[in-house]
């Protein structure tokens, strides 16, 4: 499935990123590292404009998910 497809998702786009990507139409953004081993990862922001019943992350998410802090 494109990304086109997906009506209820649109790309948003992150004013203050630096390095969007030329390659594409659709606002995405080189993650770092910019170069060498690792470079080529890209992300793109997506709202959801589908109305309807939302989920709720429960409350104590942050404390039971694992993040790792660099």
């Amino acid at each position: 499935m494109a990304i086109n497809q997906i009506t209820a998702f649109y790309p948003v786009e992150v004013h203050h990123a630096k390095y969007r990507s030329h390659l594409t139409e659709i606002p995405c953004y080189r993650m770092s590292p910019q170069d060498k081993l690792g470079a080529g990862a890209f992300t793109v922001l997506f709202q959801n404009t589908s109305e309807g019943e939302t989920n709720q992350l429960p409350a104590d998410f942050l404390d039971l998910a694992r993040f790792t802090n660099l």
